[in-house]
């Protein structure tokens, strides 16, 4: 029996090797984690400005309604009380 192995066959198994865990591996998972980084800071940008830039336009649509403080001023300045009926609305 012949041990010395093929020279052509290590060259094949050299190979398989380097293309799985090669530079080529590497470059490919850089270049996806970038990417993947890239798309995850645009959908944080787009969930916090989109959701107020929804909310400033259907206030916009709505027309004039008048602010949550300006409301618990008008209800303490003619002497109602809070819904739960405590001295002190905001607690």
């Amino acid at each position: 029996m012949n041990n010395k192995s093929n020279p052509f066959e290590e060259m094949q198994n050299r190979q398989i090797r380097t293309f799985f865990d090669g530079d080529a591996n590497r470059k490919i998972k850089a270049g996806l984690d970038s990417r993947m980084g890239t798309f995850r800071l645009l959908g944080n940008i787009a969930d916090v400005y989109l959701n107020r830039f929804v909310d400033t336009m259907v206030g916009m649509a709505n027309g004039a309604v008048e602010s949550e403080e300006e409301e618990v001023q008008a209800r303490l300045k003619s002497g109602e009380q809070s819904r739960t009926g405590n001295k002190y609305p905001n607690l």
